[in-house]
């Protein structure tokens, strides 16, 4: 009994020390990363400057081959998908449109449209509902920057 209590510490210590020897990066740690963004130009909306917070990181880079600016265009919208019998609505949408201009150099490189959408069911309390919407607009500008960087490593790859 004692030598099979051995193998397990055995096999877990070697399991454990196979683990910790993976090679775990971040997928957007700005290691390695080799673009700066210089400028953030938007329309002022709620969602472009959660946008720009989510950004700033990549502003701070001191090691980068090209620097860009980015025209933040974005607006947030909440529509109404479905009602019951007495006109009350059932199912919500939280909307996020809008255009990202990448420039570099004063020269546009592209345009990226921006449409994200949630749907969800409303709820009578009109607090939980406000901070439930409060959540669906952060995590879709987090979505939405976690997009613009990789397509803006994929720029500065090329």
């Amino acid at each position: 009994m004692k030598i099979v209590k051995n193998y397990k510490n055995f096999f877990l210590l070697i399991t454990f020390l196979f683990l910790s020897g993976c090679g775990y990066k971040p997928i957007f740690s700005t290691e390695n990363i080799s673009f700066k963004i210089d400028e953030f130009n938007s329309n002022g909306s709620k969602s472009s400057k959660q946008l720009i917070n989510n950004l700033k990181v990549y502003s701070k880079i001191e090691e980068f081959s090209r620097i860009y600016n980015l025209e933040i265009i974005l607006n947030e919208n909440r529509g109404i998908e479905s009602k019951n019998s007495k006109g009350e609505a059932i199912i919500l949408s939280q909307i996020i449109s809008g255009n990202i201009k990448i420039k570099e150099n004063g020269k546009k490189l592209i345009n990226i449209p921006i449409n994200s959408k949630f749907t969800y069911r409303n709820i009578s309390s009109k607090f939980d509902l406000s901070e439930y919407e409060e959540n669906i607009i952060e995590n879709l500008v987090q979505k939405i920057s976690n997009d613009l960087v990789v397509r803006l490593i994929d720029l500065s790859n090329d």
